[in-house]
């Protein structure tokens, strides 16, 4: 037995053979990791981890261009075939081009190519998308009167459309000046546009209540915005059809009928999960559509319907006013509308107009009162503008679409764009953009406002793309930086994860902080107050905070929570005498100023 036992460890003991892997050297590990970038297609970031390797002296000369040379040809290819599909994002890769080759003569490059091939639209666009393009390049109808007359014929209004005064008229008359025949139609009354609604009936499969099976089902609102059945709704409404989280069972339907006897099965197209908002479509013609253009700024006091299905009931409307405009740090990369129409659950997705028909905004969430429950009168729309803006990426190209992010919080501060903070191992932090620096200009584009900047990226459909940042250092020496950005994390924790809490809170809270002493592993520490900021916690009074300079916070204790909240456990110390307050505080991972 003891021998066997011998024989057996023999056995095991030269079975296991150990090889020895010669670790990289530091230039073949800054190589290889280049290669993942230009294979992930991140060519932006590429090149210039490249030029910051030879800048730093590990690779040569002649290698730098290998790589160059590499991520041109891609660029060119990838340049051509989104071009040759009429997409916007050929623009942000002809730009990322010429940032690559600044010192060169490449503008006749382009010429060339753009007077070879002219500007068409591309082989699949649909009148659906050219629609799509051209008004959001117009919101509001401005400037029209430049547009080809092809651009102006997918404008002319068609039957089983609803159309608002203001549009008919307007389109009307630049029709009748080029002397473009089209058929007089009248603008939708009440009727007519709940036709083009839909109720959206997610099918969950079955629960267990009370020791019982009973089917689990959640509702909401869409519309039509096109006879081949496409639809607009909320990303929230369709989640579990295309969350990869999700693991039960998720079946989406519409119906226009009241009994639900109506369920037509419909495919969620493209979603765009920051600013809430999902193409889908059902195999049928719609019997009206509302096509989601800006045609009339949305002002504080006027009157609006709501169309939708609230708690389920398909075809109501419901009346009210827009109580605000401009709401901030409810979603990024936009601004909501705010108006008091009752809603409810199964209101979301559902459309908000004007008493002349003009498409304000899709309703996405209600405001809770104190006790936690819906409101009912305290709603949130996103703009028709940043849905016009949005729709034709969801159109061109389907799935999960990704928005351009640098990795940095930005906040307006004694009219500057001031860094408030830096994602570690991010874009901004790869470039060199510091804490302290102010922003001046993005593509040469003078920066005046957080959201100004979220709009302008909304127009990027390149996400890995080159951006050329002037910015002042804290020394007032002005510098201009080439950041190439990435795809925005969907998940805030993924964002915030990569750093220590203490390095960040004072964000969430809108405070400058000066540490003083961190204990604890980094879990906690010692922090002076240098500066707070307007319209955040700082300074809401809801919160019971009166953070002044001088004032000292202690950090106890922080972790993440579900949902993307940061607990945080501190105790505010005044400057002046006083006793010290003590909070347990949950701070959504969330930061509406975040770039």
């Amino acid at each position: 037995m003891k021998f066997c036992k011998i024989f057996l460890s023999l056995i095991i003991c030269f079975g296991c053979v150990t090889t020895y892997t010669e670790p990289l050297s530091p230039k073949e590990a800054t190589l290889e990791s280049i290669s993942v970038e230009l294979e992930e297609e991140r060519y932006g970031a590429g090149y210039l981890s490249a030029v910051r390797l030879r800048n730093r002296g590990i690779i040569s000369a002649p290698e730098f261009d290998q790589i160059r040379s590499r991520v041109l040809d891609s660029l060119y290819d990838l340049y051509e075939q989104k071009r040759s599909t009429g997409s916007r994002a050929g623009d942000d890769i002809e730009r990322t081009i010429r940032y690559i080759l600044h010192d060169e003569d490449v503008a006749d490059q382009f010429e060339e190519y753009n007077a070879e091939n002219g500007d068409f639209l591309g082989e699949d666009t649909t009148p659906l998308l050219h629609r799509a393009r051209v008004l959001a390049e117009h919101p509001y109808l401005e400037g029209i009167e430049t547009l080809s007359d092809t651009d102006i014929e997918v404008l002319i209004p068609k039957e089983n459309y609803c159309y608002s005064e203001l549009y008919l008229e307007t389109i009307g008359a630049e029709l009748n000046k080029r002397s473009i025949p089209y058929s007089e139609i009248t603008a939708c009354d009440v009727d007519q546009h709940i036709e083009a609604l839909a109720l959206v009936y997610v099918d969950l499969g079955v629960t267990i209540r009370d020791n019982y099976l009973v089917p689990d089902a959640s509702v909401g609102s869409a519309y039509f915005i096109h006879e081949d059945g496409y639809l607009l709704t909320n990303y929230h409404v369709i989640k579990s059809e295309v969350d990869p989280s999700y693991e039960g069972v998720s079946r989406v339907y519409i119906s226009r009928k009241f009994d639900l006897s109506e369920r037509i099965p419909v495919k969620v197209i493209a979603y765009d999960v920051d600013l809430d908002i999902a193409l889908i479509k059902a195999e049928i013609s719609a019997p009206m559509s509302l096509f989601p253009y800006p045609s009339i700024r949305a002002k504080r006091g006027s009157n609006v319907l709501s169309y939708g299905a609230p708690s389920g009931i398909p075809q109501t409307v419901t009346s009210g006013i827009i109580s605000a405009t401009n709401r901030e740090r409810v979603l990024p990369f936009t601004d909501v509308l705010q108006f008091d129409a009752f809603t409810s659950g199964g209101s979301s997705g559902g459309a908000i107009l004007d008493e002349s028909g003009n498409f304000v905004g899709m309703t996405f969430a209600g405001i809770l009162d104190s006790a936690g429950l819906p409101s009912g009168g305290l709603n949130l729309a996103i703009p028709s503008e940043t849905i016009s803006l949005i729709l034709p990426r969801l159109l061109e190209e389907e799935g999960k679409h990704d928005k351009p992010w640098f990795g940095m919080i930005a906040e307006f501060r004694e009219e500057d764009m001031v860094v408030a903070y830096v994602v570690p191992n991010s874009p901004a932090q790869k470039t060199g953009i510091e804490k302290g620096m102010r922003i001046q200009s993005i593509n040469g584009l003078e920066v005046k406002s957080v959201a100004q900047i979220q709009k302008e990226l909304l127009k990027h459909q390149y996400v890995d793309g080159l951006y050329e940042i002037e910015l002042l250092t804290e020394d007032e020496e002005g510098i201009s930086l080439l950041l190439a950005s990435e795809a925005r994390p969907s998940d805030q924790n993924e964002i915030f994860m990569r750093d220590i809490a203490p390095s960040f809170f004072g964000v969430f809270l809108g405070l400058d902080l000066e540490t003083i002493a961190l204990k604890r592993g980094l879990r906690s520490g010692e922090f002076r107050v240098t500066n707070t900021y307007a319209n955040t916690y700082a300074n809401i009074s809801l919160n019971h905070f009166s953070f002044r300079r001088g004032d000292l916070i202690l950090l106890h204790n922080w972790q993440y929570t579900k949902d993307d909240t940061l607990f945080m456990e501190f105790t505010h110390q005044g400057a002046l005498p006083r006793y010290p307050q003590r909070y347990y505080f949950e701070i959504p991972l969330y930061v509406d100023s975040m770039l």
